[in-house]
């Protein structure tokens, strides 16, 4: 797996070299966990990880944590 966010992927990788590796894709649009839905990745390739913010909350922790989402194929 191989970890970018949207403008480093477009800009400096040749992702059709890529295409064994599974893509985590760190674009934020602004989604929460309550709303990841309606504020998706306008990214056009192909990604199986999604990091839709750096500004997650979780009891516990003091200050902002990542989020992500896993999309798993059956």
């Amino acid at each position: 797996m191989f970890y970018a966010d949207k403008w480093f992927a477009t800009e400096n990788l040749n992702l059709i070299e890529l295409t064994e590796y599974e893509f985590w894709l760190a674009h934020y649009t602004g989604a929460t966990k309550e709303n990841i839905t309606s504020k998706t990745s306008d990214y056009s390739g192909k990604y199986e990880m999604w990091q839709f913010t750096n500004k997650g909350q979780v009891d516990g922790i003091i200050g902002n944590v990542d989020f992500d989402i896993k999309y798993i194929n059956k």
